[in-house]
């Protein structure tokens, strides 16, 4: 089942004090200025912005942004059940909303903001479900293949809102590190006099062999191995020997990766950087 990594995004407690002033006020309900003819939104709205249909991510970290629009994301952590899960806004001032309770400001447009959280599944693994409270976060250990997200708001208590809003998109997850193999490793380490046929430090990175060759496995490097690094720390490129070599190391972990000609791209690292730190997963993950 994939992780859920929540990255950045709207919270309901970065709202300023609209929200959390309404959360206090859970149990007040005013009617103000009584039938109320005031136009009103006409509800949530959500949409997934990445990744983007048919679109080819990299590696089994998958970045998701959503857009919505009259829902204000709440932690279901700090929101107690049975919270509210409606607010009304009015020229910036919040409410508590009851069943049939608005704030009646005559002649300025109000907006019905429907407070809670995303749900988050790949395929059909809806009772995995994960939760989001914010635009953007991230899906960890996607395997590679087609896959289909699906993302639906639900209030505070976790339901579905009514009329349901719920969005799918499909995309496929790319296994990086036979990326790496194919576009970094086989132009520009794994060349015959080095770390191809030649074996140069006792490293090999043909096609198939570069997560034998590196994962926490030792350098040749003596000042490296007498600090006890390893060539990939899984999750931790600034740790991992390969990442300084290919950056230009410090001169007693020798020269830097590749030893002659132009320096990798900011692409090429990006990518094995990326891979280290989304894990190093071998390339049939």
């Amino acid at each position: 089942m994939p992780d859920l990594l929540i990255r950045k995004g709207r919270k309901q407690g970065q709202s300023t004090g609209r929200i959390a002033g309404a959360i206090a006020m859970a149990a007040v309900f005013c009617s103000c200025g009584g039938d109320d003819p005031t136009p009103r939104s006409s509800g949530p709205s959500l949409s997934i912005v990445a990744p983007g249909t048919g679109q080819i991510v990299l590696g089994s970290w998958i970045e998701v942004e959503i857009k919505t629009s009259g829902f204000e994301f709440a932690d279901p952590a700090i929101v107690s059940r049975g919270g509210l899960s409606r607010i009304n806004q009015t020229a910036g001032i919040a409410g508590a909303l009851g069943p049939s309770h608005s704030l009646g400001y005559s002649g300025v447009a109000q907006e019905e903001v429907v407070a809670g959280y995303a749900k988050s599944w790949l395929d059909d693994d809806s009772a995995g479900a994960r939760i989001a409270t914010m635009e953007s976060f991230v899906i960890t250990g996607v395997h590679q293949g087609d896959h289909q997200l699906t993302i639906e708001l639900v209030d505070v208590e976790g339901l579905p809102l009514e009329p349901a809003i719920r969005k799918s998109v499909t995309f496929r997850s790319s296994n990086l590190l036979a990326h790496i193999e194919q576009n970094t490793f086989a132009t520009s380490c794994a060349i015959t006099s080095c770390h191809g046929n030649a074996r140069i430090a006792n490293l090999h990175l043909d096609d198939g062999e570069a997560y034998a060759q590196l994962v926490m496995v030792e350098p040749e490097n003596a000042a490296a191995r007498d600090n006890g690094m390893k060539r990939v720390v899984p999750g931790d490129s600034e740790a991992s020997f390969l990442w300084m070599k290919i950056n230009g190391p410090s001169s007693e972990y020798g020269s830097r990766m590749p030893p002659t000609g132009p320096a990798l791209t900011a692409i090429h690292k990006t990518w094995i950087g990326n891979w280290i730190d989304q894990g190093a997963l071998p390339n049939d993950y």
